[in-house]
């Protein structure tokens, strides 16, 4: 049987506040979701449409880079959609 080994990415650091990081980029997604809800309820707009200007808003830096020049229309109709999903069982 071959051994695995594995690679630390990232170490602990005990200084280090991790729930007010962790927080944040929470905090973030949820805005982008609400933004994304916005331009499919409010602006009628297509996920190809949402995919643009999101990636509009990653290069202007009014949102964090999240690689979304990477991601296809679909990815955003899932995200949307499981959030959605999420939110109507509150």
């Amino acid at each position: 049987m071959a051994q695995v080994k594995y690679k630390v990415i990232d170490t602990f650091d005990p200084n280090r506040d991790y729930g007010i990081e962790i927080t944040r980029q929470v905090s973030q997604c949820l805005q982008i979701l609400e933004k994304i809800n916005h331009m499919v309820v409010t602006e009628n707009k297509s996920f190809k449409q949402i995919r643009d200007d999101l990636v509009l808003m990653e290069s202007e830096d009014t949102i964090p880079n999240l690689g979304y020049t990477n991601r296809d229309s679909k990815y955003f109709n899932n995200m949307y959609l499981k959030w959605k999903k999420s939110n109507s069982k509150q």
